[in-house]
């Protein structure tokens, strides 16, 4: 099965230790968004009229770590940026963490057993480690040793504590250790490591110390700094590891699980190519028993299906069946045990909350309350009924839900039964719903009623706009679409790859992406003409201030406006407009009814900077000055899009790393 070329295991291991419980999860690189923290906002001034409510969906969210803390209480993570959250009564309701950075979260929540009142937890996102020294009253964030290129390597995958209370983190570039409770890091360069250098796996038990790489290779400590391979050549990627006293169990990306016992002996507890393959990880939770044939074994897996997502065993995995009943078939992400009483079990799910045991796996319930961890691409508000919206909790992911619907403005959001699990636009014309697929394709439902119908399906749609005519327009990189039947049937109008599109005030129709702007004066029955030598690249997002000034967003962070819009490009000139954004892209550009403008910023996984600014920022004086709105938006600040309800004079954000649905009503 390709997991068996670790090497016999014969060394010593102390039963003074306890297996860790905070093992964490691997990644994979289709993350798409995250950003560091928003001190670095050009300005903080905050209108005081202005109010942010959540909206949903509820009881909702990727969380990426759960454990249980000393005192009683559970933690959980969110992903990106989402924050951190506690329950107080066993995992059934929760309350968001305050006066967390913004934008923090973690794959490795781990309270110190050697300092009272430490919790750690590294930021997957290369934002450095968020430290609490008094139970998580108050937070640091400390960077000094922890790899600091904007790029992949700064993800941090695992953190454990040994017993004389060293940290041990593994990165994507390599192992690194900390000897002052996480204040500094520096690089481990034992030669034992010298295979592998991406490593995503950690446990530690007594004095044995194992590390997992992305190779497949395995490497085992008896002091935490010097190494040895237990693997004679690469394999499939390691994703998580968990240690008793006399086994150790090995779990890999695709959802192979192997028990690798002290005195020789191998079993192989899961094995992908006959169960579960898992598209991520698998995750690992275990209670030792008297001996490994008595050990019981969790194992959370994220497959392709909404079935069998979390495998139980009580016999050290020599049978292992399914417990899921009440899961609703979320892919599991994060197990975590109460040490107190091996029936209580907590899993953290991709995209669907968290979820609590008391009978160990025989029944699970959803838990509820201030659950804010759901990252939004879609949304869209029917034109006919206030009531009625739609969002896209994505992740990226087949196997999990990706749409969910309310007819009462957010107090309840139901799971939409749609083909693709995850879709990028949406959109409400006439009772009927349109989706673009994650992956390509168009989506329709005629009516709530009605069964979905598939159609371009080679088509990766960025946006859906439907022009004062009626007609809808359906653009993305491979082209631009319209339909005047409410999306039943499509022609195909233009080659041109298009981020947003908007009309000016004759119903011309505008074309905005990649390095330029084109203008269409009569629905494409010629080609389109480029308005002008367009100075940027990158474009997001483009609208219209009045008849003869158009403005353009990047992703680049730049903002870019005419004052001599024409349709057919004749004296059209460009100027760049001053920008609060840094380093991150201005996925969105609006203005409003009133005049106003806003932008909203993300930058993108780990390759931000230093001076990387993110959010929501308004002008009121045509792009002059910028006020941040960030203080109202907690625990994320990373907005995919900005829009203007129909209804009320209000804006609704789509909140990307962590903050799901949310609406803004200010004085517009």
């Amino acid at each position: 099965m390709g997991y068996l070329h670790i090497l016999l295991l014969t060394f010593a291991c102390s039963d003074e230790g306890k297996p860790d419980d905070t093992d964490t999860d691997t990644d994979t690189d289709t993350d798409i968004d995250s950003d560091t923290d928003t001190d670095t906002d050009t300005d903080t001034d905050t209108d005081t009229d202005a109010q942010v409510r959540f909206v949903g969906p509820h009881d909702m969210g990727f969380f990426s770590a759960v454990t249980f803390a000393g005192d009683g209480t559970i933690w959980a993570s969110g992903d990106d940026g989402s924050g951190l959250y506690t329950s107080s009564d066993g995992g059934f309701t929760w309350s968001v963490v305050s006066n967390l950075p913004r934008n923090h979260s973690t794959y490795a929540l781990v309270f110190d057993p050697t300092r009272a009142g430490t919790i750690y937890a590294p930021n997957h996102f290369g934002r450095g480690m968020l430290r609490s020294i008094d139970g998580g009253t108050t937070w640091s964030v400390h960077t000094q040793g922890l790899p600091d290129s904007p790029d992949l390597s700064r993800r941090i995958e695992d953190l454990v504590v040994t017993p004389d209370g060293r940290l041990l983190l593994a990165t994507r570039s390599g192992l690194y250790v900390s000897d002052d409770a996480g204040e500094t890091f520096t690089h481990e360069d034992d030669a034992g490591l010298s295979t592998s250098r991406d490593f995503r796996a950690l446990a530690v038990d007594g004095d044995v110390f194992v590390v997992g790489s992305q190779s497949g290779r395995l490497y085992v400590s008896a002091d935490g700094n010097t190494w040895s391979e237990l693997t004679d050549s690469d394999g499939p990627a390691i994703s998580d590891i968990a240690l008793t006293s006399a086994s150790m169990y090995v779990g890999y990306a695709d959802g192979g699980v192997v028990r690798l016992d002290f005195s020789g002996s191998t079993q192989v507890v899961h094995a992908p190519e006959t169960g579960r393959k898992s598209l991520l990880w698998s995750r690992l939770a275990v209670v030792p028993g008297s001996v490994p044939a008595t050990d019981q074994i969790w194992v959370g897996l994220v497959p392709a299906d909404r079935d069998a997502q979390l495998l139980y065993s009580d016999d050290g995995g020599q049978t292992i069946a399914s417990r899921t009943n009440g899961l609703d078939g979320a892919a599991i992400f994060s197990v975590a045990i109460d040490p107190e009483d091996d029936h209580h079990v907590v899993v953290g799910t991709v995209g669907e909350g968290l979820f609590v045991t008391t009978d160990g796996g025989s029944r699970w319930t959803r838990g509820t309350g201030e659950l804010f961890a759901s990252a939004i691409l879609g949304f869209a508000e029917d034109p006919d009924d206030p009531g009625h919206l739609l969002v896209s909790v994505t992740e990226g992911l087949t196997g999990t839900r990706g749409v969910y619907e309310t007819w009462d403005a957010g107090d309840r959001w139901v799971p939409v039964d749609l083909v693709p699990s995850d879709v990028r636009p949406l959109h409400i014309v006439n009772g009927a719903v349109l989706a673009g697929g994650f992956d390509g394709g168009l989506y329709r439902r005629a009516s709530d009623t009605d069964t979905w119908q598939q159609d371009l399906s080679a088509a990766h749609l960025n946006a859906f706009v439907t022009d004062p005519g009626g007609t809808v327009w359906a653009v993305g990189s491979s082209g631009v679409w319209r339909s005047v039947d409410d999306g039943e049937a499509w022609s195909f109008a233009s080659a041109l790859p298009t981020q947003a599109l908007t009309f000016d005030a004759q119903g011309h129709v505008v074309l905005c992406g990649g390095d330029a702007i084109h203008v269409s004066a009569d629905h494409f029955a010629t080609s389109p003409t480029a308005l002008g030598d367009f100075p940027g690249s990158a474009i997001e997002s483009c609208a219209f201030d009045g008849v003869d000034t158009l403005l353009v967003s990047t992703g680049l962070g730049q903002v870019y406006r005419t004052d001599t819009y024409a349709s057919d490009g004749v004296g059209v000139t460009w100027e760049v407009v001053s920008s609060p954004v840094t380093d991150a892209s201005i996925r969105s550009l609006l203005v409003t009814r009133s005049g106003s403008w806003y932008l909203s910023a993300i930058a993108p996984d780990v390759y931000f900077t230093p001076e990387t600014t993110n959010g929501l920022w308004r002008s009121t004086d045509n792009g002059e000055s910028w006020t941040s709105l960030n203080s109202l938006l907690y625990p994320g600040t990373l907005i995919w899009e900005v829009s203007e309800s129909q209804h009320q004079d209000a804006l609704y954000l789509q909140m990307w790393g962590g903050g799901g649905l949310k609406i803004l009503q200010t004085p517009q």
